[in-house]
């Protein structure tokens, strides 16, 4: 069980440091401070890496079959890391993927089909080494991660409303947050 410990304990604690000051950071550098980027990277990172780990050690073995479990994990991650690698590609820059610089509202490419493409590959991807792995620590981890994302998702949103204002707001309208799900 130290593996879920460890981590949303590397998921969390820098996660609600990033709450209170991403806003603050955007108000006065319309960017990220290198701090809170370094804190968001961490909790990402480590969130995965304890996800992965836990998978490949099978921690808390899930009671379903393997065989299932492989072949629906395997669907997910075959699905889930397009639209991830498609999200990032699209940002053309590790700066401005990650908030650390200024620059347009992306809403070409996956962006016009889901504001969040990004969130649900990953998502997709973390799932599915889950159930390959077999591991209900990673389920949890994958959870919340997926709870995150819906506690952050609406602030990364009032960032980009102040960032982009109208721009930001007709995109909003006309783009579901995840692909095809409400708004």
């Amino acid at each position: 069980m130290w593996y879920l410990a460890a981590g949303l304990l590397v998921f969390l604690v820098p996660g609600v440091y990033v709450l209170r000051k991403s806003g603050k950071d955007f108000e006065k550098k319309g960017r990220f401070a290198t701090r809170t980027f370094s804190a968001v990277f961490l909790a990402y990172i480590g969130h995965g890496g304890f996800t992965v780990l836990a998978a490949w050690k099978s921690v808390w073995p899930l009671p379903i079959d393997r065989e299932i479990a492989g072949i629906i994990g395997g669907v997910l991650i075959v699905v889930g890391a397009p639209i991830y690698i498609a999200g990032r590609k699209e940002f053309r820059s590790f700066r401005l993927t990650w908030g650390l610089a200024k620059g347009p509202l992306v809403t070409t490419g996956i962006y016009r089909f889901s504001r969040n493409p990004q969130t649900v590959g990953i998502v997709f991807v973390y799932g599915g080494v889950a159930l390959v792995g077999g591991s209900g620590v990673a389920l949890l981890l994958v959870t919340a991660l997926l709870l995150g994302s819906v506690i952050w998702l609406p602030v990364e949103e009032a960032i980009l409303q102040r960032l982009h204002g109208d721009v930001y707001e007709r995109y909003r309208a006309s783009t579901p947050r995840y692909f095809g799900w409400p708004h």
